[in-house]
């Protein structure tokens, strides 16, 4: 019976990666990689004020 069910599982799997497009997953990927790039973006920007804030911090104090 577990080796039906493995085979049958085994089965389904490799039908659903070689009837599914390719395509798709690419586009996924496209949009993974479009939202970790903004994602990166967003927090270089806000680690430059950060670093922007602690310099005129440092100028006060100096003053």
């Amino acid at each position: 019976m577990k080796k039906i069910v493995t085979l049958a599982l085994a089965a389904v799997m490799t039908l659903g990666l070689t009837v599914l497009p390719k395509a798709d997953f690419k586009d996924d990927i496209k949009k993974l990689q479009d939202q970790i790039d903004a994602m990166q973006s967003k927090h270089d920007k806000e680690e430059a004020v950060k670093e922007a804030i602690k310099n005129k911090e440092t100028q006060i104090k100096e003053k």
